[in-house]
């Protein structure tokens, strides 16, 4: 193989791995802005969801609130858990409204 080859070979695999550890950062801070401003509007959030219905579901995923930190503020709005699906990386919650 000629220097020519070798290098153009590196500047290929460097760019490549570069990319990718860009777009993983990204991902990595677009999913922490997103749980920044949830919890940030964690009131009004609360007051959207437990909005007096008898039945309230909730999906927890990468981009939401984390599923735990609802399931205990729920109470605070009249709500208990029901149910709880894990699928895959998130979590379908079902809470009633207590009596």
């Amino acid at each position: 193989m000629t220097p020519e080859l070798l290098l153009l070979i590196a500047v290929v695999v460097f760019g490549t791995v570069a990319y990718a550890v860009g777009r993983t950062i990204q991902e990595a801070a677009r999913d922490s802005n997103s749980r920044t401003r949830a919890l940030y509007n964690k009131g009004s959030f609360y007051r959207a969801l437990f909005d007096g219905r008898d039945v309230v579901t909730f999906e927890a995923n990468r981009g939401t609130l984390p599923a735990d930190t609802v399931v205990v503020d729920a109470s605070k709005y009249g709500y208990s858990l029901t149910n709880r699906v894990a699928q895959g990386r998130s979590q379908h919650l079902v809470f009633t409204k207590a009596p």
